[in-house]
């Protein structure tokens, strides 16, 4: 857009007041004295609403014209007082020609919110409450939980919270990852809560459990899937009571999942998380994960704190992405149907659910480690292995179109010169 070019001083401003900010060239050639030499400069102003506060409507192309004064390169703007809204501002040069016509160029445009109190004193926060790492099963092998929340920042994100398949231990062990590096970005707890089929051994990787229930654990200080695990016998049993007491007509097996999604807000509850009903349309193997009347139930129950309204990223070549854009128009329309039944707005959340943040949040180039060695052995003993792992990696990698950058530690193969180059010569492509 042709305002990257261009600094705004400020963009949000309280209701009811004069507003006053800069408009400055960040390079040379857009510098704004340089249009000023050509013509006269203007700055239009037009309200997304159609209306200004006098109460005159915008027709088509009709704008107001703001208090502007140029000194230096720095451009100062000014207006009267404004309602809460956003409106579109946009500098012009017209150039007047000698038969008189003038001839408009646009310099740049962008827009500015108008906040009433209540929302001007609220500082905003970008961030995504649903992101997988290699902690999931079906999750991408290079999504080492570090580099998710590497990439989450790298895009602008001031807070992330992983939540890998019936596993908090993902966020957990990155919840310092933000002081690390001196940065006020924060990583919370969080997991992708399932009804577990069975008591596992080991979760990690692991997609055991019955598919139609989604919730996600945020913020919770401990993990659900994680207590039920450990508690499997009170978990199945105190489900199992709950399921006979649904005077649904389903059989038991979905009344089972219906008290197990009550189970599992409780228990996020319990916590101190929030609990967000996940893609209540999300389509696998042909056909809606989660049967409707699961869904209308959750919903009905209402324990959930927030509708996850849009989720299911993936990135714009993948063959997934109609579907996924289909399942999240059906979820939207879900939402106003049920927000109007209820007369109330359900809380929403919009995330990416990202299973691949290389591609989903636009990283191409991956920071990566070879594999660590006993340190009773020969390093040249393991270098077949290390070089077959690496290659699997490869090819991974060139499959989802990223580039992996390999780097040194002390104790894998590759923390010499010599290791180093004789990796680069096996894997060159």
């Amino acid at each position: 857009m042709i305002s990257d070019f261009f600094e705004i001083s400020q963009r949000i401003f309280p209701a009811g007041q004069e507003i006053n900010f800069s408009v400055e060239a960040r390079y040379p050639q857009k510098q704004i004295s340089n249009f000023a030499n050509s013509g006269k400069l203007r700055m239009c102003i037009f309200a997304d609403r159609g209306i200004f506060p006098d109460g005159k409507i915008m027709h088509r192309r009709e704008f107001k014209e703001c208090r502007i004064a140029l000194n230096g390169e720095v451009l100062n703007v000014s207006y009267d007082a404004l309602e809460e809204g956003e409106y579109h501002f946009r500098l012009e040069v017209v150039k007047t020609a000698d038969d008189g016509k003038e001839n408009i160029s646009t310099i740049t445009e962008f827009d500015i919110y108008i906040l009433e109190k209540d929302l001007f004193k609220l500082r905003p926060y970008k961030g995504d409450m649903h992101v997988h790492s290699s902690f999931s099963f079906c999750g991408s092998s290079t999504d080492d939980p570090q580099y998710v929340c590497a990439t989450a920042r790298e895009k602008g994100l001031d807070y992330i919270a992983l939540t890998d398949h019936i596993q908090i231990e993902g966020s957990e062990s990155v919840l310092d990852f933000g002081q690390k590096f001196s940065s006020n970005f924060q990583v919370f707890r969080g997991e992708e809560c399932h009804v577990l089929q069975e008591k596992l051994e080991s979760r990690f990787c692991r997609n055991i459990f019955f598919r139609p229930v989604h919730i996600v654990n945020f913020g919770g200080r401990d993990g659900v899937c994680r207590y039920a695990n450990e508690h499997y016998e009170e978990f199945h049993a105190q489900v199992s009571e709950m399921a006979e007491k649904i005077s649904l007509p389903y059989d038991f097996e979905c009344r089972y999942l219906m008290a197990a999604s009550d189970w599992i807000c409780d228990k996020i509850h319990e916590f101190g998380g929030l609990a967000i009903f996940c893609h209540p349309f999300w389509r696998s193997d042909n056909m809606c994960n989660m049967p409707y009347a699961i869904g209308e139930y959750i919903l009905q129950q209402g324990k959930f704190d927030m509708l996850e309204l849009v989720g299911l990223g993936e990135k714009e070549s993948s063959p997934k992405q109609y579907s996924f854009c289909e399942s999240n128009n059906l979820a939207l329309a879900w939402w106003q149907q049920a927000s109007i039944k209820q007369g109330k707005m359900i809380p929403i959340v919009g995330n990416t659910d990202t299973h691949d943040a290389a591609n989903v949040l636009g990283t191409k180039n991956i920071r990566m480690f070879s594999f660590y060695l006993p340190h009773d052995k020969e390093a040249s003993l393991y270098k077949n292995e290390v070089i077959d792992r690496l290659g699997m990696m490869c090819d991974l990698a060139k499959k989802s179109g990223v580039v992996l950058c390999h780097e040194n530690e002390k104790g894998i193969f590759g923390e010499s010169a010599v290791h180093c180059l004789e990796l680069h010569k096996a894997l060159k492509e």
